[in-house]
């Protein structure tokens, strides 16, 4: 996922969140970035479970254990919101280009 210029003009094009899914769950090490590039967070799954974490503030300190553990909570559940809206959105698409297709 990348940032969008719009609303965030500075980081246009910058990278917001790399991973990998297996099954519809996060597998292997999933990184954000700020805005400004720098990394944010990494966290690492195994088979959809949270094996370790840590997170970096804006200026680049890093945060205590259980502060990661708890970003990483709330970030997974920004990503999997987010992936869902992305998944219905893929799925209207689909079902109104059949429509289309069809006429």
């Amino acid at each position: 996922m990348f940032y969008k210029a719009l609303r965030y003009p500075e980081a246009g094009g910058h990278i917001k969140l790399q991973g990998r899914f297996a099954d519809g769950q996060y597998d292997g090490t999933v990184t954000r970035f700020h805005p400004s590039g720098a990394r944010q967070s990494v966290r690492v799954y195994e088979r959809g479970v949270l094996k370790s974490s840590q997170y970096w503030s804006p200026a680049g300190s890093e945060a205590s254990s259980v502060a990661a553990a708890r970003e990483a909570d709330c970030e997974h559940k920004q990503d999997m919101a987010y992936l869902s809206t992305l998944e219905d959105v893929v799925a209207r698409s689909l079902a109104q280009a059949r429509r289309e297709v069809r006429k």
